[in-house]
């Protein structure tokens, strides 16, 4: 089994080779699979995030419920109410311009990205571990999205990392 660092190197390779085009249809798939859980769940509050780095996007939610962009506070994710006012943030990040911070108990459903998963539902991120350490304080539906070509049988996992309820590729989706 490669390491993790080999797998965040390999999965960034294979994200870029896939090319605009690709990702782009890939994201409408997935946004479309998202946007029949939505109705499925009754969810009307969706955690999402900004892409980066040719992540999916699936800011399209937008037009069937409530989405909270993430903003690192503190050490930990914080979830803010989309108002359209967005800054730069660490990393490379897009992130809320306010500070007007939505308890995670208010939100019915995360959707968190990664740059592959295994099909239990644990994921490979960036390696900062604040996806792991929401999943350990939120207690809703949490549903994992990345391409499907990113997506293997195992990954390493180490006593921190948690699994995500679903998981939504552009083929399908699994049970975590």
């Amino acid at each position: 089994m490669q390491s993790k660092p080999a797998l965040r190197k390999y999965a960034l390779s294979v994200r870029e080779a896939m090319g605009e085009n690709a990702r782009h249809a890939a994201s409408s798939t997935v946004a479309e699979a998202l946007t029949e859980l939505i109705r499925s769940t009754k969810a009307t509050r969706v955690a999402v995030f900004y892409p980066m780095r040719g992540e999916i996007d699936v800011r399209a939610l937008g037009k069937h419920a409530t989405l909270y962009f993430p903003k690192i506070i503190g050490g930990r994710i914080a979830f803010f109410e989309d108002t359209g006012e967005l800054e730069k943030g660490p990393f490379g990040t897009t992130v809320p311009a306010h500070d007007n911070e939505t308890k995670l108990s208010a939100i019915d459903m995360v959707v968190v990205p990664g740059l592959c998963y295994d099909r239990r539902g644990y994921r490979i991120g960036y390696g900062k571990g604040y996806y792991d350490e929401l999943l350990s304080r939120y207690q809703g539906f949490s549903v994992g999205v990345c391409f499907a070509d990113l997506v293997v049988d195992e990954l390493p996992i180490e006593p921190h990392d948690r699994a995500v309820s679903m998981l939504v590729t552009e083929r399908g989706t699994m049970k975590g």
